[in-house]
């Protein structure tokens, strides 16, 4: 069977949509499907073409950037090809291009899955007008591609309430968790973190790009509080890209409070495997802070408590679905410095009270749940409309 996924950014792009993507596809090859992933050629070097895992990566061109949005003129005729050879299209949110995709999709009867990571992009680096067109635009795209999908996969059903959009479609809803791993440790990346900041009592972690979303400003801003609230020296550690984020610009704005605590912060760059394994059973505590509705989940959470390490996230719809899910954590009002702060300080100095099992955790969410909801979807669809009257 041939699968088409369509997305803003794939590899070597980093996000957990692009993490989650790869981990399906490159499971479903080895169950035997056939996948390709039309995006944009975010960076000039980047191949045309190429196969990771097994995954025919097809990267369009781009005109321009708006923002986050790649514009990539080559999908109006590109798309229509890749589409007609596809037995399901599976698109993922947020996508600006829906509208076009759904129309080919529907022209050519072909099943269309949406994969919905979020409804709700940051377009707060925008101008009021800009940022007014955008999301009008993005709506009446997405509201479209929703009446012609078969089938929408939120990831949870914390967020639909919130979404003017989904609560529409109750009728396509299937929720689907991501699929997460529990990581290894590299005994080597642990050894060096410990050299390098051992002589710190407590280590607070941040897993993710340097994004405005992301509430880093908020977590900064937490830091005088902490120095109050923390009986020793601690250090912030950040584990993700700061530079070179497509649409974002956030690290220089952060250089103010970045310069004034200083003392405080480690940005140790992208990690990932055993490394990203090592940052988590470091740290005394990851936190969470973000903003914004575009953060729908944050799988970092669910990586972390799998290492035993408990969470402070924010109580968004969605993201705070882990940490209500396991209790392996405290939920803070979105961009509340001094509850932060407060919250930060709690599960440090009482961890007893939120290292859950993490046999619990490994339970509630098994990424051998997530391939076979995926292989069972798209083999449903596949039948569904090859023995259909249209199609015999």
């Amino acid at each position: 069977m041939k699968i088409l996924k369509l997305l803003s950014y794939y590899l070597p792009n980093i996000s957990g949509i692009t993490i989650e993507t790869q981990r399906v596809s490159k499971v479903l090859v080895k169950r035997g499907y056939e996948i390709s992933v039309l995006t944009a050629q975010h960076q000039p070097d980047l191949d045309r073409e190429e196969k990771i895992d097994g995954v025919t990566i097809v990267r369009l061109p781009v005109a321009c950037f708006l923002g986050k949005w790649a514009v990539t003129p080559s999908l109006l005729w590109q798309s229509v090809r890749y589409i007609h050879q596809a037995d399901v299209v599976n698109i993922h949110w947020p996508y600006a291009e829906s509208f076009w995709v759904s129309i080919i999709c529907w022209l050519l009867r072909k099943p269309l899955v949406v994969t919905h990571h979020t409804d709700e992009p940051d377009f707060s680096m925008l101008h009021w007008l800009p940022r007014l067109f955008a999301r009008f635009a993005l709506f009446i795209s997405y509201w479209l591609t929703a009446k012609v999908a078969h089938v929408i996969i939120p990831r949870t059903e914390d967020y639909v309430p919130s979404s003017f959009l989904l609560r529409h479609f109750h009728h396509k809803l299937n929720y689907c968790y991501p699929a997460i791993y529990k990581l290894p440790v590299d005994k080597l990346s642990l050894t060096k973190l410990r050299q390098r900041f051992g002589r710190f009592k407590y280590k607070i972690g941040f897993s993710g790009r340097v994004s405005r979303q992301k509430g880093i400003t908020v977590l900064l801003e937490a830091i005088s509080s902490l120095e109050q609230k923390l009986p020793g020296d601690f250090i912030i550690l950040f584990a993700g890209p700061t530079r070179e984020i497509i649409g974002e610009r956030h690290k220089e704005e952060l250089e103010p409070l970045v310069k004034k605590f200083s003392n405080r912060l480690a940005f140790l760059g992208y990690l990932h495997g055993g490394q990203l394994g090592a940052f988590y059973e470091f740290i005394d505590c990851l936190v969470l802070p973000s903003t914004h509705r575009a953060e729908s989940f944050g799988q970092v959470q669910v990586e972390a408590m799998l290492m035993g390490t408990p969470v402070v996230a924010s109580d968004l719809p969605g993201a705070r679905v882990p940490v209500n899910k396991t209790g392996m954590g405290i939920l803070v009002p979105p961009g509340d410095v001094d509850y932060l702060a407060k919250s930060i300080a709690q599960v440090i100095l009482s961890p007893q009270y939120y290292r859950e099992n993490r046999q619990k955790v490994k339970s509630l969410f098994p990424p051998e749940k997530v391939f076979s909801f995926y292989d069972n979807l798209f083999q449903r669809l596949s039948s569904s409309v090859s023995s259909s009257p249209n199609n015999s």
